[in-house]
């Protein structure tokens, strides 16, 4: 993988010290130099301006840089400024601060320089100075050891990979001033100098590309440059120093690439000569051979020749060198390009167009519109855009040359500035009263959106008031869970400084002083509890824990709640390791006196928990136990208790178990004929194959579900019979049978227009293409559309409206854009923005229209709400969360949809000291999150 590409341009024109006066150029040089190294089809940098800084943020900056890089990285540095020189010769840069009588504190070592690029693991540092004396750095500079393993071939690739060294270029010798563009050393009003203007102009314009291959060098820029300031300032000579060079170091492309024409092959020539139609024939079918082929010289007097013949008088000469014109074209596989939603300011991801034709298709120049960037790389086309002004950006790449004329037509969406909005609802944050919970959690939503923009700096403000705001918050309960949720927000920004600390009363057991404890004590212990599992902070669990049982056995009166919750304590400490605290709970939990059948879910809720602590034999203990009252107990819902149970014995290691199990739920299975029993049986049924399929039980899961499917009553409700079918597909797939889930697929799908009632038909249908999606994932269109009509048959309030905008953005993430859109055209009419309620719809409905390709509008959506909360002066909380919300639809595109998953994951499965119990949670939430979004089996 290429390395990066990295320029520091450091420029001073302002000087504290009157004796040094003041400059016009090197900001200005700086900015324009930028321009052309940070275009990404000439010099393809990552640069940095460093403006009239002290000698002390200098040397930092520049030692950060070479210290940052590593063996494959270009570093390019940049200096214009006063050069000065001491008594002894040495050469120091000039800063904001510099006192000439002091430069060995107030200046810029040359010395210093050097060292860092001798000590730098950047494969190439080249170094520019325009200053005064500048030849005067090389005194002192000693080569690099190279490494002794280094394959320039493989370094040297047609792109701006290449050698490798220390090189550096100087505007004048040591004992040189150097020129601005008036003619005097630093003096007047200038507006560049010679120096960084040739630099400038010989990348930019190409003429810098001596050989035409379309890569500037090192040498060849230094040739131009010297050229070019030697003829505009005689009096100055630009210099250059290599040290260890090994290669061509590559400075940029260049905007154009000429090939000289060849001389055509003498039998050729020959063959076109001829007087015999045949004869020529031949000869042109020669001349598109060496229109195809690497030589690019004779390729362009081939594809010339042809040309000229196409023209020609004889008819039969003319057609063939028109289809051989015609097969020695540039192509290109796309003639369009869609770069997406961009951002101002943001980094782009280019497009990449394949070249087709022939080799000389990489000599066509390339012409871009206004706003659109292109370049050629090797055998590619890279196209890009630069964000400006929000609205569409739509353009025309045009690539002419001797291979033939294309054009590409490229098109993006510019959002606006999401910072602004940001701004805005910070400031109406501010007019909040009375209710800190509110202001809180704007500040927290405007923090978390400038990190996902960039801007630390906005960030840092948003987050500021949040420490006071926590303290003011009435509730005890919203408080700790508050705290709880800034200190987790600022951990996934990476950033713990600021997190507030958690209520003293959180972490101790409750005291007769603070009255009676409530069941929010108890629900505000587990989530802080589980926060702090999220965070690692391994004591704060313990405590919180310790607190958290106690609060279970205070407030809940009921013994089946004070089990399930200890056990679900337990579990938390079990998963940040607390192995002894989490026992002493289980075994409290389990002493706890219950009903027959709450005692038998209890004990498997327990052997859960101890498969999570690795101990399997007390979990296969409490799965025997229960087997035995189950068997003494015989009640109707045994059946499920034992496919649970079956599913635990897998988890626990123990398969031969785990198959008996199963067999018992499904035997257990049979009953009434009645239709409410057959639907009972079939439940049952399918839900065991289902967990036996999922432990890898494939044959007792089809067996099932092949029982289940079979067993459908004729006089059943016409719904009952294409659901089991697809049920029992679902449990065919997962066993792996894929020709019976096909089949039963098949069936369902033939039965499912018989079903009259329409929420049934709706219901069957969206489970009919949703299992259907499993193999098939194009048809996610079709499983959108069952769910739109779902959803419409169910309930047209504002719960469905919500529900129908979740399903447009799934749709339009997953290739269902069409119904994403047909969606959104029937809400819009539907959409106000009367309370809070309804701006989150609205919000919803911009975020969902930008995702599915809307963007006219989503822009239009984001410029109405703006102009309806910014008008209006009441209300702040709800503008702001307005605001924040359409910066958020802004920000699309600056995530990638994996990376959000992996984030998710990351929240809802704590990691930690279980390491091997972690990676099975998130492989089973991984499986989970395959199943609720179909996807292709792989």
């Amino acid at each position: 993988m290429a390395g990066r590409r990295r320029a520091l341009l450091v420029a001073v024109d302002a000087y504290e010290d009157e004796r040094l006066p003041a400059l016009k150029a090197p900001v200005k040089d700086a900015h324009a130099l930028a321009e052309v190294l940070a275009d990404e089809s000439l010099g393809g940098f990552e640069v940095e301006i460093l403006a009239d800084a002290t000698s002390h943020a200098i040397t930092e900056k520049v030692e950060e840089v070479l210290a940052d890089s590593r063996s494959d990285d270009v570093v390019l540095l940049h200096f214009g400024c006063h050069g000065l020189k001491d008594d002894g010769g040495g050469l120091y840069l000039a800063a904001h601060n510099t006192v000439p009588k002091r430069l060995l504190s107030t200046g810029v070592d040359s010395a210093a320089i050097t060292r860092m690029m001798r000590m730098s693991d950047a494969g190439s540092v080249i170094l520019l100075l325009d200053c005064c004396f500048g030849g005067a750095f090389a005194r002192g500079m000693l080569a690099r050891a190279a490494p002794s393993d280094l394959d320039l071939a493989t370094r040297v690739d047609g792109t701006l990979s290449g050698g490798r060294g220390l090189a550096v270029l100087t505007a004048s010798s040591a004992m040189e001033w150097t020129f601005e563009k008036d003619g005097a050393a630093h003096r007047g009003e200038p507006s560049s100098s010679f120096f960084t203007r040739a630099l400038v102009e010989g990348i930019a314009s190409g003429e810098a590309d001596r050989d035409e291959d379309g890569r500037i060098s090192l040498q060849e820029l230094y040739d131009y440059v010297r050229d070019r300031v030697r003829i505009e300032s005689p009096t100055q000579t630009p210099r250059k120093w290599e040290f260890d060079v090994q290669g061509d170091l590559y400075i940029a492309r260049s905007p154009r690439r000429r090939v000289a024409p060849g001389e055509l092959p003498g039998e050729v020539t020959k063959l076109l000569d001829s007087r015999d139609a045949r004869v020529r024939e031949i000869g042109i079918k020669d001349l598109g051979q060496l229109a195809a082929g690497e030589d690019l010289s004779l390729a362009l007097t081939a594809r010339r020749m042809l040309e000229e013949l196409a023209d020609d008088d004889s008819r039969r000469a003319s057609q063939a060198a028109t289809k051989e014109l015609d097969d020695t074209r540039i192509q290109l596989p796309s003639t369009s390009v869609d770069l997406g939603l961009l951002r101002p300011g943001a980094a782009v991801t280019p497009a990449v167009v394949e070249l087709g034709g022939p080799p000389l298709a990489r000599l066509s120049t390339v012409r871009a519109d206004e706003g659109i960037r292109a370049w050629i790389d090797g055998d590619r086309l890279v196209v890009t855009a630069v964000p400006s002004e929000p609205g569409a950006v739509e353009g025309t790449v045009a690539l002419t040359g001797p291979a033939g004329d294309v054009s590409v037509a490229v098109k993006s969406w510019v959002l606006p500035d999401p910072l602004p909005l940001l701004d805005d609802a910070l400031a109406l944050a501010e007019r909040i009263v009375g209710n800190p919970l509110g202001e809180l959690a704007v500040r927290l939503g405007v923090g978390w959106l400038a990190t996902q923009a960039g801007d630390q700096e906005r960030a840092a403000a948003a987050f500021e008031r949040a420490p006071d705001l926590l303290r003011v918050i009435g509730s005890g309960h919203y408080r700790a869970m508050a705290a709880a949720g800034y200190t987790l927000l600022r951990k996934l920004m990476g950033d713990g400084a600021g997190a507030p600390d958690l209520p003293d009363w959180i972490r101790e057991p409750p005291e007769p002083s603070r009255g009676s404890p409530e069941l929010w004590d108890l629900v505000t212990a587990l989530v802080v509890d589980w926060v702090a599992l999220l965070l690692g902070e391994r004591d704060t669990v313990h405590d919180i824990t310790v607190n958290a049982s106690k609060l279970v056995v205070l407030v809940s009166d009921d013994p089946w709640t004070r089990a399930t919750c200890l056990s679900g304590v337990a579990w938390i400490a079990a998963s940040a390791g607390h192995d002894e605290q989490a026992r002493t709970l289980l075994h409290e939990a389990e002493s706890v006196e219950l009903e027959e059948n709450e005692r038998e879910a209890v004990r498997l809720l327990i052997a859960w928990v101890w498969i999570r602590l690795s101990d399997l034999d007390q979990a296969l203990r409490l799965i025997a136990l229960a087997e035995e009252s189950i068997a003494v107990e015989a009640r109707s819902g045994d059946g499920y208790f034992h496919a649970v149970m079956g599913w635990l014995a897998v988890c626990a290691g123990d398969s031969s178990r785990a198959r008996e199990l199963f067999d018992k739920a499904l035997a257990n299975s049979e009953g009434a004929d009645a239709e409410t029993g057959f639907k009972d049986r079939a439940k049952l049924r399918l839900i065991t194959a289902g967990l036996a399929a999922h432990v890898g039980h494939g044959g007792q899961a089809l067996t099932g579900a092949e029982v289940a499917e079979e067993e459908v009553p004729s006089d059943t409700a016409p719904y009952v019979g294409p659901m089991v079918s697809v049920g029992a597909a679902l449990v065919a797939h997962m066993a792996g049978y894929l020709d019976t889930y096909g089949q039963w697929l098949e069936k369902a799908s033939d039965a499912v227009d018989s079903v009259s009632d329409r929420e049934d038909r709706s219901v069957v249908r969206f489970a009919l293409e949703w299992v259907r999606g499993l193999e098939r994932p194009g048809s996610m269109s079709a499983l959108v559309e069952a769910a739109a009509e779902l959803i419409g048959a169910v309930t047209r309030d504002e719960p469905g409206t919500i529900a129908l905008l979740a399903l447009a953005w799934i749709g339009a993430q997953w290739g269902a854009g069409e119904q994403a859109r047909e969606i959104l055209d029937e809400l819009e009419d539907d959409l106000a923005g009367d309370d809070f309620m309804e701006v989150c719809v609205l919000v919803a409905f911009g975020w969902v229209a930008a995702q599915a390709g809307e963007r006219e509008r989503a822009l239009a959506l984001i410029n109405e709400v703006v102009e309806a909360v910014r008008s209006d002066d009441d209300e702040p909380f709800l503008r702001a969360t307005a605001l924040a919300g359409l910066a958020s639809i802004n920000l699309i595109g600056h995530h990638d949809r994996s990376t959000m998953v992996r984030d998710l994951v990351g929240v809802l499965v704590p990691d930690g000291p279980r390491t091997d119990r972690t990676e099975t949670i998130l492989r089973v939430w991984t499986d989970l999150c395959g199943m609720l979004l179909p996807q292709p089996r792989k």
